[in-house]
């Protein structure tokens, strides 16, 4: 679909979008492995991309990161991109209409570790990402805090947890679903 079609289906002014694509904000590649731009055709002085609906759900995810001081655009779209590879290949549109589970979620955890030798803040920061459903991520959350807690001893450091961002995709996918329908555009 092109961009007006898109910006309506997610939910999201055009100028809006043409700023997150300027500032390489988007939670999916535009380019090739070359630097081309894939689905790009001249018209005018603006291209046009042909963008599909999991592009749709990426990027409304990633707004949702974003609400409330969330994380960064950019943060958010990388997280969007490596937790939905979480999803082992599984339609999201399918986990989300499947009366059977729980909702599904997506998240990005962010950690700082402190050096130990000054009051301020080292300069790493870290992340964990996350896709499932609530108890899974608890789960995981504690196991992999854990595992940072061991090794930031290892390097005479302290780990702290600064926020744990989750966003719904079960409920987004139904959401964007239901607009994609309604401006009748398919899946595919």
């Amino acid at each position: 679909m092109k961009r007006g079609l898109f910006s309506k289906v997610v939910g999201v002014s055009e100028e809006n979008l043409k700023t997150l694509r300027r500032r390489n904000q988007l939670p999916f590649p535009l380019f090739d492995d070359d630097g081309h731009d894939e689905g790009f055709v001249a018209a005018g002085r603006e291209p046009q991309a042909v963008f599909s609906v999991l592009d749709a759900l990426k990027l409304r995810l990633a707004l949702d990161m974003t609400i409330e001081g969330g994380v960064s655009p950019d943060v958010a779209a990388k997280a969007v991109s490596n937790a939905i590879g979480y999803l082992a290949g599984k339609d999201p549109f399918a986990l989300a209409d499947d009366p059977r589970s729980d909702d599904i979620f997506i998240g990005i955890e962010r950690y700082r570790a402190r050096d130990g030798k000054s009051k301020d803040y080292a300069d790493y920061f870290g992340a964990n990402h996350y896709a499932g459903n609530l108890r899974d991520i608890a789960l995981e959350s504690e196991k992999r805090a854990g595992e940072d807690y061991l090794r930031s001893l290892e390097n005479g450091e302290s780990v702290s947890r600064m926020r744990l961002v989750l966003v719904n995709l079960s409920a987004a996918a139904r959401d964007i679903a239901a607009r994609a329908e309604k401006f009748g555009v398919t899946n595919a």
